[in-house]
C-alpha cells in the first residue's frame, strides 16, 4: 500500500466553485510557456519589479504571463499597477473570493494557456536567459521523458544585490534527475518553487498542491510528482528567492514546516531506508535544532526562543541519542568532506 504522501487528490475540485474574474487578456492563445505569478496585496514596487523582470527575457519570444490576484477590487493598489499592463504580454485575473495561497498556486494551472507553466512568486526574479536556458532543456529533450523542471537559485533581500548575477550570457546546462529518495534529507535539493516549470497536462493529472501539507506543500509536492514523473532540475543558478520578514518568516511558519517536514521526511525514509530509517530519523530531529538556530540568525530574532523548546513544543521529542547521533553523523560528514576538499 502506498504512503499517504504519494496518494493523488484532485486539489483543483476543492476551490473550482469560486470563479476568477477576467480583467483583461493578453490574446496570446497557444504560448510553449506561461509565467504564472500569483500575488495578494503585494507591494506594488515588488510586482512590478517582478513582471518587468519577466518581461526583459532574452533570446525568447514564444511566452505569455498572467497574474491571478486573490483579493477582488477594483480599485486595489495591485489592480492600479496592472492597469499599465493592459495591452502586452499579461493576462490579469482576480479570484471572486480569497482561496487561499494553495488555492491560489493551483488556479495558476487552470487559468494558465501555456504547454508548460512557470509559477514564480510575486517577489522573486528569474534570470534574463530563463526561459532560454528552460527551452533548451527541452529541445534536449527528444522523447518527451521530462515533465517537471527545477532550476538552481539563490536567496536575496534587495535586488540591487543580484544585478550583475542576473545575465544574458548563456551557462552550461547540467542537468539532474530527482527522486523521491533524494528527498529523504530534506528539500535542499530544490528548495523554493522559484521558476518551477510543469507540464500542465502532468500538474492537472496528479491533482495541483495539497493545502494538507501547507506549509511543506511545495516539499510534498516534490516528492509526490517525482514519485509519477520525471522531474530534473537544471544545475546553473537562474532564479533569485527573495528573502523578507512577513508571513512566510512567521514562527508560527516556522512551527508548522518542523511539523509538516519531519512527517513526510519520516515516511520517505521508512519507505526508502526501511531497515535505518529509525536513525535516519533521530538525524533528521537533531537537523531541525539547527533549522530554528538558523532561522533566529537569518531573521534577526530575539534569543528568547530556545531551539529544544520551541521544536518539542510543536510534538517533536528530541531524545538525548538523537543529539548525541545527529551531533556525530555531522562531524563524520564534515571530516569526509574536507578529506574530499583536499
Amino acid at each position: 500500500m502506498k504512503k499517504d504522501i504519494f496518494r493523488k487528490v484532485d486539489n483543483f475540485k476543492l476551490t473550482e466553485s469560486v470563479l476568477s474574474t477576467t480583467i483583461y487578456e493578453s490574446g496570446i492563445l497557444n504560448p510553449l510557456i506561461t509565467i504564472a505569478i500569483p500575488t495578494f496585496k503585494q507591494q506594488n514596487q515588488i510586482l512590478k519589479e517582478t513582471i518587468d523582470n519577466v518581461l526583459n527575457q532574452v533570446d525568447f519570444k514564444d511566452f505569455d504571463i498572467i497574474v491571478v490576484d486573490n483579493y477582488k477590487c477594483s480599485d486595489s493598489e495591485t489592480a492600479k499597477l496592472m492597469q499599465q499592463y493592459e495591452g502586452t504580454k499579461v493576462s490579469y485575473y482576480q479570484n471572486n473570493e480569497n482561496i487561499g495561497m494553495c488555492g491560489n498556486w493551483n488556479r495558476l494551472y487552470c487559468l494558465s494557456k501555456g504547454k508548460w507553466v512557470v509559477m514564480l512568486h510575486d517577489d522573486d526574479l528569474l534570470n534574463k536567459n530563463y526561459l532560454k536556458i528552460i527551452t533548451e532543456v527541452m529541445v534536449n529533450d527528444q522523447n518527451n521523458f521530462i515533465d517537471g523542471i527545477a532550476i538552481g537559485q539563490m536567496d536575496f533581500y534587495d535586488s540591487s544585490e543580484i544585478l550583475n548575477s542576473i545575465t544574458s550570457s548563456i551557462q552550461d546546462i547540467q542537468l539532474l534527475n530527482v527522486t523521491p529518495k533524494d528527498l529523504v534529507w530534506g528539500n535542499g535539493i530544490l528548495r523554493a518553487p522559484v521558476g518551477l516549470c510543469i507540464k500542465k497536462t502532468s500538474m492537472i493529472e496528479l491533482g495541483g498542491f495539497s493545502d494538507n501539507y501547507y506549509p511543506s506543500l511545495d516539499y510534498h509536492f516534490y516528492a509526490l510528482f517525482s514519485q509519477y514523473y520525471k522531474l530534473c532540475k537544471v544545475n546553473a543558478v537562474v532564479g533569485f528567492h527573495r528573502n523578507v520578514k512577513n508571513t512566510s518568516s512567521s514562527e508560527k511558519t516556522l512551527a508548522g514546516h518542523l511539523v509538516k517536514d519531519i512527517a513526510i521526511r519520516k515516511q520517505l525514509a521508512s519507505t526508502y531506508y526501511p531497515i535505518i530509517w529509525p536513525l535516519i530519523l533521530s538525524i533528521l530531529k537533531y537537523r531541525q535544532l539547527r533549522r530554528v538556530g538558523n532561522y533566529k540568525f537569518i531573521y534577526d530574532k530575539n534569543d528568547d526562543i530556545d531551539p529544544k523548546s520551541f521544536v518539542e513544543q510543536n510534538g517533536i521529542h528530541i531524545t538525548l541519542f538523537d543529539e548525541l547521533f545527529g551531533r556525530f553523523y555531522e562531524y563524520i560528514k564534515l571530516l569526509w568532506k574536507r578529506k574530499n576538499d583536499i
